[in-house]
């Protein structure tokens, strides 16, 4: 399962591909099949929820079907 860590500067950082990703490298992540958990780098918390939340709001923003 890869693990990603936030940062205080709000980058997102793939361990397991020891690279920064973005949003959208989450989300063909999770389409690919990966499940996958964030982690707050400064406190260790499980923000998995919020990311996914914030992936769905942008996807939404995007696209013209925009949640009220």
């Amino acid at each position: 399962m890869p693990v990603i860590k936030r940062y205080l500067n709000r980058k997102l950082y793939d361990t397991n591909a020891k690279q920064y990703i973005t949003l959208d490298g989450i989300a063909e992540l999770i389409r690919a099949g990966d499940e996958i958990q964030v982690v707050d780098n400064a406190t260790g918390e499980d923000i998995t929820a919020v990311t996914l939340s914030q992936i769905i709001f942008e996807r939404e923003k995007k696209q013209s079907g925009f949640l009220p």
